[in-house]
């Protein structure tokens, strides 16, 4: 049975081979998998997927997204699988032979993901690209014909929104694979990165009902401090954790979502998953939880309170 942490994808997106192998270090026993993205495949090389391999239980993501003739598409995919990695991306793209042909080289070896529509991809984008008016005025609806291509070559799943990832469960079962990008709180601005498409981690769980079918995501958050003040936790100075490492391990322990707070300080990891070695007793979680505001929310004042849904 898989554990909340399986379904966690630690994006390592870091400037630095040592930075990304620090991360690796500190979290291989704590989350899912590691997306290695194109920037430091580039940087680093099949090594740094030997390297995630060796380090623990936790497997690798390559997010190489290729996008090629289902001939070169095919012999590309055949590298892959020998890498040892769990899933890969592939687009959608134009012509379904193109997965197919991923699909066929990966040889069962590792589950092929198709790329539906970019995060950080707008409806007017969509239409700029020359796309027909009904699915430019519809992403959802190019995102789910998407997935249908995918599934008929026989991808494992596909790389969608969490806008998305709920329709995708209830079309295609919970088998298919959905991995969701740009999941966040609603206090945490779109304008640091170029991702629109973004959900907050409440309204990944209620879509993708993760408790009872595999929605995989790369969850962030900011700053935990800033977290912890925020939802307002006070009262706990005999655990000897932070404001924001009660915060998160609070978040933790609902039991279907999984927190991994952000940081660009590979340091900071290790006291972030300090999160782990201890748990909150029913009293100390229901204190909390009667933090709450007639509003629904678990934050004082009001001003500095973030919007959940």
């Amino acid at each position: 049975m898989k554990q909340p942490k399986d379904y966690i994808i630690f994006p390592l997106d870091v400037p630095s081979e040592d930075d990304a192998k620090r991360c690796v270090e500190l979290l291989a026993d704590v989350v899912g998998m590691f997306k290695v993205g194109l920037e430091l495949f580039v940087r680093c090389g099949p090594g740094i997927v030997t390297f995630i391999n060796a380090a623990g239980a936790a497997g690798v993501f390559l997010d190489l997204k290729l996008h090629d003739i289902p001939a070169t598409v095919s012999r590309a995919m055949v590298g892959v699988a020998e890498l040892g990695v769990r899933l890969a991306t592939v687009h959608c793209g134009e012509d379904p032979r193109m997965l197919e042909a991923a699909v066929a080289a990966a040889a069962g070896r590792v589950g092929v993901l198709g790329i539906t529509v970019l995060t950080s991809v707008s409806a007017a984008a969509i239409a700029g690209a020359g796309f027909r008016d009904d699915l430019a005025a519809d992403l959802p609806r190019l995102v789910m014909k998407r997935a249908e291509m995918a599934k008929a070559a026989g991808c494992a799943g596909i790389v969608c929104s969490g806008l998305e990832a709920g329709a995708i469960k209830q079309a295609f079962g919970i088998d298919f694979l959905a991995v969701t990008p740009g999941i966040r709180p609603a206090w945490e601005s779109s304008g640091k990165d170029d991702q629109i498409r973004i959900v907050t981690p409440a309204a990944a769980v209620k879509a993708g009902e993760w408790q009872k079918s595999p929605v995989f995501t790369l969850l962030t958050f900011p700053n935990m401090e800033l977290a912890g003040k925020r939802l307002g936790i006070i009262g706990f100075g005999n655990i000897g954790k932070t404001v924001a490492q009660i915060a998160l391990r609070w978040i933790a322990q609902q039991g279907n979502i999984c927190p991994i707070p952000r940081s660009s300080n590979p340091e900071r990891i290790a006291q972030n998953l300090d999160v782990f070695d201890f748990e909150l007793t029913d009293e100390e979680m229901q204190r909390i939880f009667a933090l709450k505001r007639p509003d629904g929310r678990i934050a004082n004042p009001a001003g500095r309170a973030p919007a959940w849904d």
